[in-house]
């Protein structure tokens, strides 16, 4: 039971003397920035390295930190890595749903906002190098894969869900099931750009392509989720 929860990332090793004697944080900046930084170093030696090979003290190294610093932020590897998916997936569109600026835009405005916003974030490189990742670990840490799997994959969902649930109440649309509904926006939304994007052929979406393909989705969507009577 130890070793799988030192593989998962679950136990955090001790400092050596020579991280301990490094400098705890960056000098400048805001926490918030500090933050961005250190998140930058894991996102750069996760898909580098891999889940398994990368190191808390490799992360440190990078981001000019001591563990110690990284520890008091994040209880373990595992953590880390569920923080760099959290940022660059779902952030921007936890900020966009959650100030109610939607709330102010019609359905189809704000449908295709969220859509943009997620076939930005899905298609990134980045994002498509952790993807993969996950698949790859899925098998080796199934617990980490699920972890995974709730802060990209389905906190998306229930982000998306939880603003169409909101149009429902406010009688701008009509679903029987927020969730069902959501995912199968995204699904539509994602699956051919996403299947592109994970074999290398991203460079030949142009960004007026994804911006068509977005309005195709949500007028279909719509048209089986408005009342009757727009």
């Amino acid at each position: 039971m130890q070793q799988k929860e030192e593989q998962i990332g679950l136990l955090a090793p001790p400092e050596s003397g020579a991280e301990k004697s490094r400098a705890g944080r960056p000098k400048s900046g805001t926490e918030a920035e500090r933050l961005d930084l250190l998140l930058d170093a894991a996102t750069t030696i996760f898909l580098k390295e891999g889940y398994g090979l990368a190191s808390i003290a490799r992360i440190a190294r990078a981001a000019g930190v001591s563990t110690r610093t990284i520890y008091e932020k994040f209880p373990n590897k595992g953590a880390l890595l569920i923080a760099v998916i959290k940022r660059l997936v779902v952030s921007e569109l936890t900020k966009v749903i959650e100030n109610g600026v939607l709330d102010t835009c019609t359905p189809e405005k704000a449908l295709t906002t969220l859509g943009t916003i997620i076939i930005t974030r899905v298609t990134s490189p980045d994002a498509v190098s952790l993807y993969r990742l996950g698949l790859t670990e899925a098998q080796r840490i199934p617990e980490l894969a699920e972890k995974v799997c709730q802060a990209g994959p389905m906190r998306t969902e229930d982000l998306v869900a939880g603003y169409l649930a909101s149009q429902v109440k406010r009688g701008t649309l009509e679903i029987d099931d927020p969730t069902k509904a959501a995912q199968l926006f995204i699904s539509m939304i994602t699956d051919a750009p996403l299947r592109h994007a994970l074999f290398g052929l991203a460079h030949q979406i142009e960004q007026r392509s994804l911006d068509l393909h977005v309005q195709s989705v949500v007028k279909l969507f719509l048209r089986g989720s408005q009342p009757r009577d727009k």
